[in-house]
């Protein structure tokens, strides 16, 4: 079918659209398939460990083991909670070879008896997540939870 003179503009065959059409779609799949790579490329992780307190120490500590190799963390929550009577000191961050590398320090004396930190932190490979509470007493259970994701390197 030829082309068609309408209005002064050109109409194209219904065979050249569909081309166009298919051509479209091909498009927009690829472009899909790379957004849904890059989506993959983060993956979700969450690191979570509860104690019970030994009261008389100089610290309750929670510390992951190191992080995978392979992989780039980033943190972005880390949470203290005091579930027994709530009032200790909680110093959050990550070790890195042999240092304590603090991010936020603070008491869990509110109404929901956690400290929190909401900052973007990147980890690497055997850094190990870590978290230190002190005053606190034999009832209490303590908490660590950090979320954040990861990606290959």
């Amino acid at each position: 079918m030829a082309d068609k003179e309408r209005g002064g503009a050109k109409s194209t065959s219904i065979t050249a659209d569909r081309t166009i059409s298919e051509e479209y779609q091909r498009a927009i799949a690829y472009l899909t398939n790379i957004e849904i790579l890059r989506h993959l490329e983060k993956v979700p992780f969450e690191f979570y460990d509860k104690i019970d307190s030994a009261a008389g120490t100089a610290a309750d500590v929670i510390e992951s083991s190191g992080l995978k190799p392979g992989w780039i963390y980033e943190v972005f929550n880390m949470v203290a909670e005091n579930a027994g009577a709530g009032v200790s000191q909680a110093t959050m961050g990550y070790v890195s070879g042999a240092t304590f590398m603090i991010q936020t320090k603070g008491s869990t004396d509110n109404p929901y008896h956690t400290h929190e930190f909401h900052h973007q932190v990147f980890l690497k490979e055997t850094d190990k997540l870590r978290c230190e509470f002190s005053n606190a007493t034999a009832t209490d259970v303590l908490k660590f939870y950090v979320n954040g994701v990861k990606r290959r390197l």
